[in-house]
């Protein structure tokens, strides 16, 4: 899932089907790459109270002023 900074979002949108999930990839940043996003903790808190746990994290990008973005795989346990 990349929806630009939105992930979160998107994810508490889907709540309900989320029970039906295995497993989750999305794209996360260590910095507020857009104003307002959700960072890759704030995804991993949300998840984990959903029994989501990370399992693979791959950093594809790092910005020159600080910061990494990560493709990131999530499994329920």
């Amino acid at each position: 899932m990349d929806t630009q900074g939105s992930e979160l979002l998107v994810l508490k949108g889907g709540l309900s089907l989320l029970k039906n999930f295995q497993y989750i990839k999305t794209e996360a940043a260590d910095f507020e790459s857009y104003k307002g996003c959700c960072l890759i903790n704030d995804l991993s808190k949300f998840l984990n109270k959903l029994g989501f746990k990370e399992i693979k994290r791959i950093k594809f990008a790092t910005r020159k002023k600080g910061g990494n973005y990560f493709d990131v795989l999530y499994e329920r346990k």
